[in-house]
């Protein structure tokens, strides 16, 4: 992303970390669909468009 910081507006949404749901099961699909739009609404209602991202949140990781 850095690459590019320069050249194109780039916005990385914040992810659903933990879950407690492998990414392959499919069963919980629409759960996490609804999990994911609420944190994205507070996200942005309390100004995540207004700040600088943290492109280190989108690396592998675990807890």
């Amino acid at each position: 992303m850095e690459k590019y910081e320069n050249s194109a507006e780039i916005i990385v949404l914040p992810v659903l970390c933990p879950l407690d749901v492998s990414i392959f099961n499919f069963s919980r699909t629409e759960e996490l669909i609804l999990r994911s739009e609420e944190n994205i609404t507070q996200w942005t209602d309390s100004g995540g468009m207004d700040e600088a991202g943290n492109p280190e949140l989108l690396c592998p990781h675990y807890h």
